[in-house]
């Protein structure tokens, strides 16, 4: 075989890599038996996620869930939100609530390998910053400009790199500006163990292109995506 042929054959080789690594995210649905909802799903590195926020209604006793602004057709589109004990239990069969290991090897992955920074602080405990995931995982939709570095408007929206598409949901009073998943991990402040009124969720906003993992408290809403089991 001849230089160039060589040549030829190890771009080839290099051309078909770099086909694999980028091919689009494969995508499927699922369907809730439960209420008959069927959702998106995608496949990013070796985990299957919803593509879509849960929308499954559930209220027992202290856990519950509503739409934004109280508002049915923000379910239509941001589908409900939860309190930490509602997300516990509301995934369906064959389906879980992530938990803070399950978001760390989404976030890795999405950022190419890259090694995510912990910060801790007294007395909250530790947080998880990604820098340029969240931009990947945020839809290109609904997501408020934010402030440039040059003083004028920036885009706030992501790229949707891989499918995931997070809409910003977050409060009644804050509608494009953050997004928050919860994960199924309890965090209790640093110097006092025994509370239980906090739990890690995954934090994305319009001002930031990276992604975090932070404490929230459990009888406050956030969006729900299941992940297979």
């Amino acid at each position: 075989m001849s230089f160039f042929q060589s040549l030829i054959l190890i771009l080839s080789f290099i051309l078909l890599f770099a086909a694999c690594a980028f091919a689009a995210p494969q995508t499927g649905s699922f369907t809730d038996s439960r209420d008959g909802k069927t959702y998106k799903t995608v496949s990013i590195g070796k985990q299957t996620w919803m593509a879509e926020n849960l929308d499954y209604e559930y209220n027992e006793g202290s856990a519950k869930s509503h739409c934004n602004s109280s508002e049915s057709r923000n379910c239509d589109k941001y589908a409900r939100l939860y309190t930490w004990d509602a997300a516990m239990n509301v995934c369906p069969e064959g389906w879980h609530l992530p938990d803070t290991v399950e978001w760390n090897a989404l976030l890795k992955f999405v950022g190419n390998g890259l090694e995510c920074t912990k910060e801790c602080y007294v007395p909250d405990g530790c947080n998880v910053f990604c820098e340029n995931v969240g931009k990947k995982l945020k839809s290109t939709v609904d997501w408020k400009d934010r402030r440039g570095e040059r003083l004028w408007d920036e885009s706030g929206n992501g790229t949707d790199a891989f499918g995931f598409a997070a809409l910003p949901v977050e409060t009644e009073l804050y509608s494009g500006l953050y997004t928050r998943f919860w994960s199924s991990v309890e965090r209790a402040p640093l110097f006092n163990p025994d509370n239980h009124d906090y739990a890690y969720c995954l934090l994305l906003s319009n001002d930031y292109d990276g992604a975090s993992l932070v404490n929230y408290v459990k009888s406050l809403k956030c969006s729900v995506r299941c992940i297979k089991d």
